[in-house]
Formats: structure tokens, C-alpha cells, sequence
């Protein structure tokens, strides 16, 4: 009886020490998750690789349609979720507090600009230099009726040729500047978004990478022909955990739509896990942070290429990772 009493409370003192290992590991998992804003739980031990990486996602690509259906597009439920307040609007994707927008300041992102420099006057500050020729006739007039005047009044008319130094007046070209005209961009407008995701390996023998993405930015695209600066805009980014709580799972009708049969038609979420869209690498984590187009040659051409490059490099690693 007395062995049967000792092993209860054995075992007991067993399970006090496996609960409180648990609590312990779950209150680590939190604290020791590399990333807060990554809906996937990570913990820095078990990550032998990370790289972290910007793709470009053209929702007017055609395999990108079943997120552009008219009316349904992402970038429309994403939209009227950050003017609803259901998702924090950041300035970039720190995705930090301090980094937090208003939705009065994503409105006015949004404005489609007007651009203000179309006259010549525009161009210079208030204070220009004259130009030369009309300088050298006033000169010439000056001088012809000071000679008049000093020549009848009989003074000497050889101090009349005395000009007075020309002061010189630097110009300061002015920066462009730009008003709102009352127009916005739309959802339909938006029609590019920026994926900032970290591609993972962790220590599972079977692991293959995984890709997570934890940032999404809306883009006023460099080619919309309302968009006079002609250069790519993000002009607001979210939180996709945020994005996968406040959107996929809460909307229903924010769906994948499948071309074929609407019978197939996929959840956001687990679109995105099955990775049923296409994207590019535009930027992969570099000391200048600086876009692929940028690092090679500066040309667009260039840089699709080397995004094809990147995705292989990344493909190529994983599988000699596991090799050897």
C-alpha cells in the first residue's frame, strides 16, 4: 500500500512538472517567435535558413485573375477593410506603431496628383535672372539717356559711361510640386501589390521551404496613366496575419474564383497557401537594400531576368541543403 501511495504520487508530480513544461514551452514559443506579425509560430532554434525577399504581384497577369474578378478584387477588400478600421494601415513594413496611418492620410495618398509645373513661370523662383539680350538693350537705352542728360546739364558726360555692377541673382529651380485634383484611385486602380515574405527551412527532415509572407503593400502602379510621376507608389501596407483574420476568415465572399468551375472556388487563405498565384522577385535582402533592377545595370529587362535568377539560386540551395 505504502509503494502504491509512493508511485501516485509519483506520477503525479510527473504530470505538475509536464503541465508546467508545456505552459513554459508555449509562453517560450511566444516570446522566442522571431517574427510577431508572421501568422505561422517559428522559433529561432528550429530555423537553419531565412532570406527575406520582395515579389511583385500583377493582378492582371492571367494567372492572377481569380484574385482580380471584377468587383471581388483583393485590393478592393483589403481597401474598404483599412477605411473601416479593421486593418492598421502602416508606413512601410516595419509594420511598427509609430509607423501607424491614418485613414484620412491613406485617403490622401490615394489622390490622383495634378501636376502644377506646366507654364514656364512655374519653372524658376520669383527672383530670375533677366534675360541677357533684353539686359543689354536696357543697358544700352540707360547709358544713351544718362549721356543725354550729363551732356546738356554740362557736367562730365565721361563719368556717364560708369555702369553700376550688375548684381547676380542665383536661380533656384523649383521641386515639382503637385495638388490633389478630388479624384481618387480606386481598387481597380491598385491593380499591383508588393509580397514581402521570408523563406524558411527549419530542422524537420522532411521540411521543404516555407514561404511567409507577413507584409502586403498596395501600389499606385508606374504605369497608370493617371499616375504622372510614372514611377511604382506603395502607398500603404498591411499585415497579412492581420489580413488572414480580419479578411480571409471573417469574409466570405473574399474568395479565389475559379476560371473553370465555380464549384472550386478557393478560400483566400488557403489560396495563398497553395500558392496559387504568380509573382517576382524584385528585391532580395541586400547591405544597400536596393531592387534587383537597381543592382544590375538599372534596366527593367535586367532586372526580370535576374528575379529569374534569384528564384533559382533559392531552389538550387534548398535542394543541396537536403542533400547533404
Amino acid at each position: 500500500m505504502k509503494a502504491y501511495k509512493h508511485f501516485i504520487y509519483s506520477m503525479f508530480s510527473i504530470c505538475l512538472f509536464l503541465l508546467s513544461f508545456e505552459s513554459n514551452g508555449q509562453t517560450l514559443n511566444g516570446e522566442d517567435t522571431y517574427n510577431p506579425n508572421s501568422n505561422r509560430e517559428y522559433l529561432r532554434s528550429d530555423i537553419v535558413f531565412r532570406r527575406s525577399v520582395v515579389r511583385m504581384l500583377d493582378l492582371r497577369e492571367k494567372h492572377n485573375l481569380p484574385l482580380f474578378t471584377e468587383g471581388e478584387e483583393l485590393s478592393k477588400y483589403i481597401l474598404e477593410a483599412a477605411m473601416k478600421g479593421d486593418l492598421k494601415i502602416y508606413a512601410n513594413d516595419s509594420l511598427l506603431e509609430d509607423q501607424q496611418l491614418s485613414t484620412r492620410e491613406l485617403k490622401a495618398a490615394l489622390e490622383i496628383p495634378e501636376d502644377l509645373l506646366f507654364s514656364e513661370e512655374n519653372i524658376y523662383l520669383e527672383d530670375t535672372e533677366p534675360d541677357v539680350s533684353t539686359q543689354q538693350t536696357q543697358k544700352q537705352e540707360n547709358t544713351q539717356d544718362d549721356w543725354d542728360d550729363d551732356w546738356s546739364d554740362g557736367d562730365d558726360w565721361e563719368n556717364s559711361w560708369d555702369e553700376p555692377a550688375q548684381e547676380t541673382v542665383e536661380t533656384t529651380p523649383k521641386e515639382p510640386e503637385f495638388v490633389g485634383s478630388g479624384e481618387y484611385f480606386e481598387a481597380r486602380d491598385l491593380y499591383q501589390l508588393l509580397l514581402y515574405e521570408n523563406i524558411i527551412i527549419t530542422r524537420k527532415a522532411d521540411a521543404t521551404a516555407d514561404y511567409e509572407t507577413y507584409a502586403i503593400a498596395l501600389v499606385i502602379p508606374g504605369d497608370h496613366p493617371d499616375n504622372i510621376k510614372a514611377v511604382d507608389q506603395p502607398v500603404a501596407f498591411f499585415s497579412y496575419k492581420e489580413i488572414v483574420e480580419k479578411i480571409f476568415r471573417q469574409n466570405p465572399e473574399a474568395v479565389w474564383v475559379n476560371p473553370y468551375d465555380d464549384e472550386q472556388n478557393q478560400k483566400l487563405e488557403d489560396a495563398f497557401n497553395m500558392r496559387l498565384f504568380s509573382s517576382y522577385i524584385i528585391k532580395v535582402n541586400n547591405p544597400q537594400d536596393d531592387p534587383l533592377m537597381d543592382q544590375y545595370q538599372g534596366t527593367p529587362e535586367m532586372g526580370i531576368l535576374m528575379a529569374r535568377e534569384k528564384m533559382y539560386e533559392l531552389l538550387e540551395f534548398e535542394q543541396e541543403l537536403w542533400e547533404h
